[in-house]
């Protein structure tokens, strides 16, 4: 006989991750994420795709979107993984008994609470906090059954993937199991008014709209996802960085528009308090060791901004 609320219930387990990044040392040994042009896969994946792939074929297991792309702002520590999970209004966060702020490494009492969420007004937006889509889907020609998850940071990724679901469901009146094409491909943007190229992900498909429809596969029946791996990201997230600085960086294709971005916030902070050339420089040297942001990877630019925006318009450091 089945066990009531277990015999029914269906899981998917996950059978891995697919990276946008590696890892590398600066020559002054800090590990930090290196955004790629493909996808970094395991063995098993590199077997069908090849060892660089830039395309992946792929099927979404259920229509429940919410679950296999889950989308939030996350505020990471290296100390203490997820800290804070919200959606622009509210967050759920760890919160340090004594102060009422998020907890750090040095807390003694914590305890979950929910909290406002704004990216524009938060100090955590942008060092620790980055915008996250986590993708869970099947690759039917890999070994194994279960899904994969890949995680993206990047703007044009999110609003790719959700247009391109809209798409879908639009013509089919369903998005799961349709065979679709993944892709790591070259854009062009334009943040602050300047051109650049990133990579970013789309959703395609090698067929017509008529093909397409005879390919697809029935829908599953009802079937649980693990939720998306609250872990730190490792493509995404440093797991130490100078001065041990609780500050997190993005590896995917968005990397240099988040390393631009900050620079440019560093240097209006600095023109707000009024800092001259020589000052800017000797702050950082005493703060990330560097003198100069441009020659700082991003995680140390983030770290440089997370130090800069406590400070107040006061003369000299």
């Amino acid at each position: 006989m089945p066990i009531k609320g277990v015999s029914e219930i269906r899981r998917l387990p996950r059978l891995g991750k697919i990276h946008l990044g590696i890892r590398k040392k600066t020559d002054r040994g800090i590990d930090y994420p290196s955004p790629t042009d493909y996808f970094v896969c395991p063995p098993e994946v590199q077997a069908v795709f090849g060892e660089r792939p830039r395309e992946l074929r792929i099927m979404f297991p259920s229509e429940d979107d919410g679950r296999w792309a889950s989308q939030w702002l996350r505020c990471y520590s290296v100390t203490r993984g997820l800290i804070c999970k919200g959606d622009g209004e509210t967050a759920m966060a760890l919160v340090d008994v004594e102060t009422g702020e998020i907890a750090t490494r040095d807390s003694r009492a914590v305890e979950m609470r929910e909290v406002s969420c704004s990216p524009e007004s938060c100090p955590e937006y942008g060092s620790r906090c980055r915008r996250v889509m986590s993708l869970q889907f099947l690759m039917p020609e890999v070994p194994g059954l279960g899904i994969w998850q890949l995680d993206t940071t990047s703007f044009y990724s999110i609003v790719n993937i959700n247009s391109a679901i809209d798409l879908i469901r639009s013509v089919y009146g369903r998005v799961s199991m349709i065979p679709l094409t993944l892709s790591l491909v070259p854009q062009e943007v334009q943040p602050e008014g300047r051109r650049k190229t990133v990579y970013v992900l789309t959703l395609t498909s090698p067929y017509s709209l008529i093909e397409l429809r005879s390919r697809a596969a029935e829908p599953l029946g009802p079937v649980a996802l693990p939720d998306a791996e609250d872990e730190v990201p490792e493509d995404l997230f440093p797991e130490a960085v100078l001065d041990q600085a609780e500050v997190t960086s993005v590896a995917d294709g968005s990397e240099l528009e988040e390393r631009e971005h900050l620079i440019e916030e560093l240097s209006r902070i600095f023109e707000a308090l009024g800092w001259m050339p020589a000052t800017r420089e000797e702050w950082l040297l005493q703060n990330v060791g560097y003198r100069k942001a441009e020659e700082m990877t991003l995680d140390l630019v983030a770290a440089a901004v997370g130090k800069a925006r406590k400070l107040r318009p006061a003369p000299g450091i």
